[in-house]
């Protein structure tokens, strides 16, 4: 079983359809519940994402930034403060470094 995550939209698609074609026995995670034809026509197994955190959340499966920081070798940051990071990193380099067109 093959599970692509972020399936609903085109590219997530285009790669479960792929795999089915090979004949992988593939589950698609959507965004939502909404209903994605593309995918349940290949008789493909969809589920929300939603729908499995709130499995985690009410089992007491929760996250832990030590796996993390092991990895990496530093501290965990919040997105914020990599925005900010990032945000410095982009002004050092300058607008044509950074990809900005004007």
């Amino acid at each position: 079983m093959i599970v692509v995550t972020a399936a609903g939209g085109p590219t997530g698609t285009a790669v479960v359809r792929a795999l089915w074609s090979r004949g992988e026995q593939v589950r698609a995670m959507v965004g939502t519940g909404r209903p994605h034809r593309q995918l349940t026509a290949l008789s493909v197994d969809v589920h929300c994402r939603r729908l499995m955190f709130d499995h985690y959340r009410a089992h007491g499966f929760a996250g832990s930034p030590q796996v993390l920081e092991a990895l990496v070798g530093r501290p965990a940051r919040t997105f914020a403060e990599h925005l900010q990071r990032l945000g410095a990193e982009l002004e050092s380099v300058g607008p044509a470094a950074a990809g900005e067109t004007r």
